[in-house]
C-alpha cells in the first residue's frame, strides 16, 4: 500500500489577512477577539483550569460567509495548522486515522497553536450514518484528543462547517469544541463596509470614481448576498470597467489625425487592439460597471441563497438551539 502524504500547510503569520482586511462579521469577529485576548493577555485567570480557555471553536454559517478567512486572521497571533476535512479521508483502511494521528503529532511539536479543520462535518459525521466506521474512529479519535492529557491542552481546536447540524454531538459538549460562533450573511452595514473594502483593494491601475459611486444603492440590493458574493460582484464590475476601456481603445475619439485613424481601422479589421489607445490611468470603476455586473448575477446570487442549506431565518434559530 502506498503511503499517502499528509496535505496541510502553516499559516505564516506575514502572510495571513489583517482583521482590518476582514469585512463585515462584526459580531464573529468581536467573539474571535475576546477568545485571542483571554489566551493571549488574560490566560494567568485560567491557570487552574485551562482547559476551559482552550477548548475548541466551531465557526459555522452559509457557504461564503468567511468562515475560512476569518480563521486564517488569527495568524496574526497565533501559529495555525490547517487542513480540509475531506483530504483526512482515505480508501485504504488504518490511513485515514493515522493522518488524523499524524497531525495531532504536528500539533504537538508546534504547540501552542491553533489546528484548523474545514470542511469539519465531512470528517466528523454523526456516528452510525457511515457505511465503513471509518469516521466513526475518527471521531473517536478526536474525543481522545480533546479530553486528553496535560500536553494538549497548549493548542486549541477550531474547525469550520456549513453544516453544524451533522456533526457528532458529543463533539459539541461542553469542555471540547464548545463555543460556536455564526458567520451569517451580513446585514446592511456590514456589506457596506465589505463592498467598500473590495473596491480598494482593486487593481493599482483601476481608480474609483468616488463622485459616481454610491455603494450604499448596492448594500441595500444585495440583501441575502453572501461575502463571497459580494467580491465576485466586485471583480466582474472590475472586469466591466476593464472591458470598457479596451472598447474605447477600438473606438478612439474623432479628433485623431488621419493616419492613426486609418491604423486603427487596419488594427480593427485584423482583430487586434492597438494598446497605445489604452492609459492605464484612466481606467475608471463607475456606477454602471457594478450596475452591469449586478444585473448579470443578482438573480442567480439570490437563487443560490434559497438553496443553502439550513440556513432560512427559522433554522439559524435551530442550529443555536442545538449548539448551545
Amino acid at each position: 500500500m502506498q503511503k499517502m502524504v499528509l496535505k496541510n500547510k502553516v499559516i505564516d503569520k506575514e502572510q495571513a489577512p489583517a482583521w482590518d482586511d476582514v469585512g463585515g462579521l462584526f459580531e464573529a469577529k468581536r467573539k474571535l477577539r475576546e477568545i485571542i485576548d483571554n489566551s493571549v493577555k488574560y490566560s494567568f485567570l485560567f491557570k487552574d483550569n485551562p482547559k476551559m480557555l482552550n477548548s475548541g471553536i466551531l465557526l459555522y454559517g452559509p457557504p461564503g460567509c468567511g468562515k475560512t478567512f476569518l480563521a486564517s486572521a488569527m495568524a496574526k497571533d497565533f501559529k495555525i495548522i490547517s487542513v480540509k476535512g475531506p483530504e483526512l479521508l482515505d480508501k485504504y483502511i488504518g490511513s485515514s486515522e493515522a493522518r488524523v494521528r499524524e497531525l495531532f503529532e504536528k500539533a504537538e511539536l508546534n504547540k501552542p497553536c491553533v489546528l484548523f479543520f474545514d470542511e469539519f462535518d465531512a470528517l466528523v459525521p454523526k456516528r452510525g450514518s457511515g457505511a465503513t466506521g471509518v469516521t466513526d474512529r475518527i471521531v473517536n479519535q478526536f474525543l481522545c484528543y480533546l479530553d486528553g492529557v496535560e500536553d494538549t491542552r497548549t493548542n486549541i481546536i477550531m474547525a469550520a462547517s456549513s453544516r453544524p447540524d451533522m456533526i457528532d454531538k458529543a463533539l459539541l459538549r461542553p469542555g471540547r469544541i464548545d463555543k460556536s460562533i455564526l458567520c451569517d450573511y451580513p446585514n446592511f452595514e456590514e456589506r457596506l463596509e465589505t463592498l467598500e473594502l473590495y473596491t480598494k483593494k482593486l487593481r493599482a491601475d483601476v481608480v474609483v470614481e468616488e463622485d459616481d459611486l454610491d455603494l450604499s444603492v448596492f448594500a441595500k440590493l444585495t440583501e441575502h448576498y453572501s461575502y463571497a458574493d459580494l467580491k465576485g460582484l466586485v471583480c466582474n464590475s472590475q472586469l466591466k470597467a476593464i472591458d470598457r476601456c479596451i472598447e474605447q481603445a477600438r473606438n478612439p475619439e474623432e479628433s485623431k489625425d488621419a493616419a492613426t485613424e486609418s491604423a486603427q481601422k487596419n488594427d480593427d479589421e485584423e482583430g487586434i487592439i492597438n494598446t497605445n489607445n489604452i492609459n492605464e490611468d484612466k481606467v475608471y470603476f463607475k456606477q454602471e460597471d457594478i450596475l452591469a455586473a449586478f444585473e448579470e448575477m443578482g438573480s442567480k446570487a439570490k437563487k443560490n441563497t434559497k438553496e443553502h442549506v439550513p440556513f432560512t431565518p427559522d433554522d439559524v434559530k435551530r442550529q443555536k438551539q442545538i449548539l448551545m
